[in-house]
């Protein structure tokens, strides 16, 4: 259901205020989209980590989402993270998110109380179960402290409301491994923005990207030529990008996307709510010299 490019968009603020940026920017945030629709992606996936979602409010998240679908007005997919690590929360979340026309939610793991596998299975097949849009698992255990284990996939996948799996890991035996599991059952997306070739060699059927928000068109490119068969191409677009790649991720995310954005004119204000921060001047300099081809 889910595949190609679907942009983890940035939520951009304006103002600054005690606890860093202050309200959402919607007249920004409109142009971003637009942005992305004419690169040509799939999908807006809105409130996920790199929109910041921990700093957002609940009321903020939901604005952010009816917005968001009411801008796409059906051009591309839009998928709303919904996942928190309170399942009865993310049942009653992924609903408010649903009546709002999403096409699909973004379940991440639980994090900080690190359920147990048998509590993975048992919160996924609920909100699952109790959800009136597609599921997209999201399994990052480098922020979530515990990954979903493949005897669990081979669990959640054949459940009809679990459409796909955003995978940010790296280990090639276990994404194959994965990949075989979600065959015929689920879409299998790439949350790792230096490994989409990789994964789409494996199965794989796009990516979740926060990378795209500065080259969406260079992730269209590689999910357009590895979906064509044309491997030496996506191959080639992947090496090519992996030095903006990395310096997209040189400090957290999304302040690096933020601070590369605005050395393009397209964000104001790069500002981010506190506990992150703005990208340092190192990072800066070296997103302009490599956004400058230099």
């Amino acid at each position: 259901m889910f595949e190609g490019v679907h942009t983890a968009l940035i939520t951009p603020f304006k103002n600054q205020g005690k606890f860093g940026a202050g309200e959402i920017d919607y007249e920004r945030l409109a142009a971003l989209i637009e942005r992305q629709i004419t690169a040509g992606v799939n999908g807006i996936t809105i409130c996920g980590t790199t929109g910041e979602s921990p700093a957002l409010s609940e009321e903020e998240k939901l604005s952010l989402i009816g917005k968001t679908v009411e801008i796409c007005s059906g051009r591309v997919q839009v998928i709303a993270g919904t996942g928190s690590n309170c399942t009865r929360s993310t049942v009653a979340f992924t609903e408010k998110a649903a009546a709002l026309g999403v096409d699909g939610a973004l379940v991440v793991v639980p994090y900080y109380n690190r359920p147990t596998q048998k509590g993975l299975l048992a919160h996924f097949e609920l909100v699952a179960k109790e959800s009136s849009v597609p599921v997209v698992l999201y399994n990052v255990p480098s922020r979530t402290g515990v990954g979903i284990s493949l005897e669990t996939f081979e669990k959640l996948l054949p459940h009809p409301n679990i459409v796909a799996v955003k995978e940010a890991t790296n280990c090639s035996s276990g994404l194959l491994a994965l990949a075989r599991c979600a065959e015929g059952k689920a879409s299998l997306l790439s949350g790792e923005d230096t490994n989409v070739f990789s994964l789409m060699t494996l199965g794989g059927t796009g990516v979740i990207s926060a990378s795209a928000n500065v080259i969406p068109e260079i992730f269209v490119s590689i999910t357009a030529a590895a979906k064509s068969g044309d491997w030496q191409t996506a191959r080639q677009v992947q090496q090519d990008a992996l030095p903006l790649i990395n310096a997209l991720f040189r400090e957290s995310n999304p302040g690096p996307a933020k601070a590369a954005l605005a050395c393009m004119g397209l964000l104001p204000e790069e500002g981010l709510r506190l506990p992150l921060v703005a990208a340092s001047e190192e990072t800066r300099r070296e997103l302009q010299r490599l956004l400058d081809g230099s």
